[in-house]
């Protein structure tokens, strides 16, 4: 039997490989090969197999945890690192995990919003946090601190929301701004809790008694105004809050919040957001720029202004997103969420498309009716992506190479090229090729078989 470190203590069925040795080396140790999972009874596993040939050193023994070995496991990518058969939401959620009986071993209640390349765990302390610093094969024992947490989600409120921030540990000083700005180790020094009582997103961080800083943390707070306090919809009601700066040609700093249908199949904007994130916010369009209702591009941002994918209203997660308002040009405001939903339906990749109504504020003062800006449809950004336009990417033809690949090309205002958007010369040749065999094959005697241009 085997005794396997760190393994925590509970009923069998943790799924660990056996080790089996398989071969005669006698000048080095005997060569290895991962066997059946047996069953675990607390600390101890049974691992069998015969050993044909000692060799002169004692083997190496990797034990791999999980469902199937890790010598045959599919999950293991083309480095040799083993990954898990599911995703967890960036945006936080619970997660446990579990015997082979069902029985909770450890548990994870809603974790945190997560940033890439920042892991999350647990460190030396048992304390739960994010590490900065990778330290794979030790223990997750670094010296940087843990972000502030937030007593109070992001939220409207009427009134005024008291706010408490807490660090990972006493000797910890939070600094805190609320202006939107990054925080540093000379913002404000947090002594107690936050009365908010106007529209404010509350950014902090964490100094450690050793000068380090943490990841940055931040939450939302939204004023409603009497006109809108109660206000409801039997659609998904979206809050875009800028904090006083205008929305131009050019990316902006917003803060996006999602309110959906509650038991009673109603939105109230009183009520809690399924989705909020930090996010930056442009018009889009040309003509369409100069309509009383713009249109909209969005990038859903985290702390440090990276992309930030997030699954909306059903949608599969993604940073980028376009907020369709159809008004003139669209008198029945559905013709292009109609389609793209009559091609999904036929098996056709079209952007996906969910309806919703939108208010935008943008004075800085508390959300009214008069930041009611209608019907919207959140849409997809065509892009590729295996939940998108699904085309593998582009190879860059780099040192004479053969260009493999797909993309995508648009004809319309600005540069053709959408992905890759900054092509190199060998990439231009291979896609400008491509568009014009198709324009010969179109202009060609067959044009009306399919097969003379795909």
């Amino acid at each position: 039997s085997i005794n396997p470190s760190g393994v925590a203590n509970g009923p069998k069925g943790y799924g660990i490989s056996g080790i089996r040795l398989i071969e005669n080396v006698p000048s080095g140790p005997p060569a290895v090969e991962n066997s059946a999972a047996t069953d675990i009874l607390a600390f101890e596993a049974e691992v069998s197999g015969e050993i044909t040939g000692t060799g002169g050193e004692v083997p190496n023994v990797t034990l791999y945890y999980g469902s199937s070995d890790g010598g045959t496991n599919p999950a293991l990518d083309e480095n040799g690192y083993l990954h898990t058969s599911f995703r967890l939401s960036d945006s936080g959620e619970d997660l446990a995990l579990t015997d082979a009986d069902g029985v909770i071993v450890f548990a994870y209640d809603d974790f945190p919003v997560q940033s890439e390349d920042i892991s999350y765990g647990i460190d030396a302390a048992s304390v739960e946090r994010t590490f900065a610093v990778p330290t794979p094969g030790f223990d997750n024992a670094n010296d940087t601190p843990r972000e502030p947490l937030f007593s109070v989600d992001s939220s409207t409120f009427t009134g005024s929301v008291v706010v408490e921030l807490t660090s990972g540990f006493v000797t910890d000083t939070i600094r805190y701004t609320l202006n939107e700005t990054v925080p540093t180790a000379n913002s404000p020094v947090y002594t107690g809790p936050l009365t908010i009582s106007n529209t404010t997103m509350v950014r902090a961080i964490s100094v450690g008694a050793n000068g380090k800083l943490s990841t940055i943390s931040s939450e939302s707070y939204t004023e409603l105004g009497a006109t809108v306090a109660n206000q409801t919809s039997d659609l998904p009601i979206v809050v875009v809050e800028t904090f006083g700066d205008g929305i131009g040609s050019g990316f902006g700093d917003t803060f996006i919040g999602i309110i959906e249908p509650g038991a009673d199949n109603r939105s109230h904007l009183d009520s809690a957001y399924s989705l909020q994130t930090r996010a930056a916010m442009r018009i889009r369009g040309s003509s369409s720029s100069g309509f009383a209702k713009k249109q909209y591009r969005v990038e859903f941002r985290d702390e440090n202004d990276e992309d930030r994918k997030l699954a909306t209203l059903g949608m599969p997660a993604e940073a980028d997103w376009i907020f369709y308002g159809p008004s003139q040009f669209d008198r029945v405001l559905i013709s292009n969420p109609l389609m793209y939903d009559l091609s999904n339906q036929i098996g056709r990749y079209a952007v996906r498309t969910r309806w919703v109504e939108m208010y935008l504020n943008s004075n800085g003062g508390e959300l009214n009716q008069s930041d009611y800006v209608g019907v919207y449809a959140i849409m997809e950004v065509i892009e590729r992506g295996e939940d998108r336009v699904d085309v593998e990417e582009l190879s860059t033809g780099a040192g004479g190479q053969p260009v493999e690949g797909g993309f995508i090309w648009k004809n319309d205002r600005g540069s053709p090229y959408v992905d890759p958007e900054n092509v190199t010369a060998a990439q231009r040749a291979f896609i400008d090729g491509a568009i014009e065999d198709l324009e010969d094959a179109a202009a060609g005697p067959n044009f009306t078989d399919p097969r003379a241009w795909l």
